[in-house]
């Protein structure tokens, strides 16, 4: 390993301490990680933290301006935008839209941020996809990473996705009371991701799949005489006793229904899988129900997440960009999540407990998003296309929401977006991906 190689993992070595609080050469690891081992998008999505600090030191090229920023996502990438149900749990399947699915990291920052984050994303999404065999991702040597096969299509899909945040922005400026009241929904066949919609909505109230397969079919226990969680080894386990009493006492107040039990819940997402979270199944009582079978009344049950909450990505490296960052982290995320979605989830609070700062927010019975490997099930290019130009509406719309007063923001962002700007975003989201593939194999050769 030469210098600039070494200083290089040093970097990663240290950014990963900071937020993991693990040290990936010396210790085992945890499941995060060695899943981020697994491909260089899954090292991306692991590593946010480490995109701001490349942004702060200059290693990544992105131009903003103070006029650009907004409340922005923080974890913008290929894998956060999904269906759900607009509004929460009870929502019908015509209430399902395509839009950012995960706030963990929100804040005000500058757009581009979102947008080159999003773009980065497309290259490795695509490589992850086209370097593909049953499910794993072909660890190729490293000489081919600057012709990594499914870049070509990459670049196109995040031109289009540049070139559609602009023509939303412009459909604002123009239109402003109308389209900050639109949503991306209702995908014609043959788009990538129709069926994505079609299970997203059978999964909700009402669709024929709700009672099999929702979160909440699949989380509870079905053959139960009472409502109570299921148990998954490894992922998700009932609390009982004094441990159950402790939790449903500190975030009972929070909820709008009898807690009917609860659970701590194991490895979900990846960025944030290593913060706690436990899980409140929340609904009718024996009284309430007045001895009808719960079952028959699965629709008035939902569940509630409680998740530790951790500080946006962007916050060690940008701590001074704006005041509403001072705000306790759980706050921040709340504070964006009612900004920038059109109808916020029926449930969504922050409580200061047991010295961290937790959400409390409902968990959808439809969430449904699009893996890397689902790209390769049909043409690349067009795939990514299709994704890249809903994603571009669905993040123009949340940004755009953040402040209705005008439409500075997005006069700003139609003359930030150039087609010479937009070329060289593209060149330079295609260069970070690069980085991170070989960031990727650095920490797989050192561990």
């Amino acid at each position: 390993m030469d210098a600039a190689s070494d200083v290089r993992l040093q970097e990663i070595v240290e950014e990963i301490r900071r937020v993991d609080e693990i040290d990936i050469l010396s210790e085992e690891g945890t499941a995060k990680h060695a899943d981020m081992a697994g491909s260089p998008f899954a090292f991306f999505r692991g590593t946010a933290s480490l995109y701001y600090r490349d942004l702060r030191d200059g290693r990544l090229k992105v131009d903003v301006a103070r006029r650009s920023l907004t409340r922005i996502q923080g974890d913008s990438h290929f894998e956060n935008f999904g269906f759900l149900t607009e509004g929460g749990t009870w929502a019908a399947p015509h209430h399902v839209v395509f839009c950012p699915n995960d706030f963990d990291d929100a804040g005000v920052g500058h757009a581009e941020w979102d947008l080159m984050r999003y773009a980065v994303s497309l290259f490795l999404a695509a490589d992850r996809a086209s370097c593909d065999e049953d499910g794993i991702y072909v660890d190729w040597p490293l000489d081919r990473i600057a012709r990594s096969p499914g870049f070509g299509a990459a670049r196109k899909a995040a031109r289009k996705f540049l070139k559609h945040y602009r023509k939303t922005c412009a459909d604002i400026a123009e239109r402003p009371d109308d389209c900050w009241d639109e949503v991306v929904c209702d995908f014609k066949s043959g788009h990538f991701l129709a069926d994505f919609e079609k299970k997203a909505k059978k999964r909700a109230v009402g669709g024929k799949d709700f009672h099999r397969k929702s979160k909440l079919a699949k989380a509870v226990d079905l053959e139960g005489a009472v409502p109570r969680f299921g148990q998954e080894p490894g992922r998700l386990e009932r609390l009982l006793g004094q441990r159950a009493s402790t939790i449903v006492e500190a975030f009972r107040p929070y909820v709008d229904d009898t807690v009917c039990d609860a659970a701590v819940r194991y490895g979900a997402g990846l960025g944030a899988r290593d913060a706690d979270r436990y899980y409140l199944l929340v609904g009718p009582d024996a009284e309430a129900r007045d001895g009808q079978d719960w079952r028959r009344l699965l629709e008035l049950y939902h569940v509630v997440e409680i998740k530790e909450q951790r500080p946006a990505a962007f916050q060690a490296h940008f701590p001074a960009l704006d005041p509403a960052n001072l705000m306790p982290s759980a706050h921040l995320v709340v504070d964006c999540q009612r900004l920038m979605q059109r109808r916020p989830d029926r449930i969504l609070d922050e409580v200061e407990w047991n010295n961290n700062h937790w959400l409390v927010r409902t968990r959808h019975h439809s969430k449904v998003s699009a893996d890397a490997e689902d790209l390769a099930d049909g043409d690349l290019e067009d795939n990514l296309v299709d994704h890249a130009k809903a994603s571009a509406r669905a993040i123009a719309l949340a940004h755009g929401r953040a402040d209705k007063r005008s439409r500075r923001f997005e006069c700003h962002m139609i003359e930030r977006l150039s087609g010479d700007a937009i070329a060289d975003m593209v060149s330079e989201a295609e260069a970070y991906a690069t980085r991170v593939m070989q960031d990727w194999a650095l920490m797989r050769r050192a561990r």
